[in-house]
């Protein structure tokens, strides 16, 4: 597969400025954009200072995708702030894919104390572990969301769940069974993990890229490069 240069998607006559209505063409993303490619294209390193109004995802976002759909590639891309993983993934990818007319997959990967357990729920059901009334009521609405939710995210939950509910209910893993589960077919967190070894893009944050790094890759499906946004907070 041969798909074409980053100029030609946000180049002055490229596909976003036929597609888009009131496309404004910025030749500082686009020098951004085509280094970025340069680096993809080479393996080479890359650090870039981009200021406000550069459209900056945008320029690193699809020669990213560029090269791992026409390489079979993975591309981990790392966010400080929920804010930006947000823009990202609210914003950014989905007017891409409808603009773009590239086929490319893409998955958030969160930390595994991020997803409900399903086993751990039932259990708290069965234990009655909760004795005032807002816990309760947290439970029930968290019991309630369970048969709703596709992602089991604690994010995801239409209230602010407490710490002490939540612990009890959210995956730990130290305490999962794997495959020995009984809801291992259901299991939020896994059913996550299969869709982030078929994507194309991974986005993560940089606390969860780095507590891959700690643990020898366990945690992330290989990938092929990364691209660091809000690179100045890393420590």
């Amino acid at each position: 597969m041969t798909l074409k240069r980053v100029e030609n998607y946000l180049g002055k006559e490229g596909i976003l400025s036929s597609r888009l209505e009131g496309f404004e063409y910025r030749h500082q993303q686009m020098d951004m954009a085509d280094a970025v490619e340069e680096a993809f294209g080479n393996a080479m390193h890359l650090i870039v200072e981009a200021g406000t109004g550069t459209g900056k995802s945008l320029a690193y976002l699809i020669p990213a995708i560029l090269w791992a759909v026409e390489n079979n590639k993975k591309v981990v891309i790392s966010t400080y702030t929920k804010t930006l993983q947000h823009q990202i993934l609210n914003h950014d990818i989905p007017f891409l894919r409808e603009k773009l007319g590239i086929n490319f997959r893409y998955a958030l990967c969160m930390g595994n104390e991020n997803y409900l357990s399903l086993r751990r729920l039932k259990r708290t059901a069965q234990a009655g572990l909760f004795t005032q009334a807002i816990e309760e009521s947290q439970w029930e609405g968290i019991f309630n969301w369970a048969g709703e939710t596709e992602t089991g995210y604690r994010s995801d939950l239409p209230f602010e769940v407490l710490p002490q509910v939540w612990e009890e209910v959210g995956r730990q893993k130290d305490l999962c069974l794997g495959k020995n589960c009984e809801t291992h077919s259901s299991c939020f967190y896994f059913k996550a993990r299969k869709i982030w070894f078929g994507a194309h893009l991974l986005i993560v944050n940089h606390h969860l890229f780095f507590a891959n790094v700690a643990n020898a890759g366990a945690v992330l499906p290989a990938f092929d490069a990364v691209v660091f946004d809000e690179a100045q907070n890393l420590e």
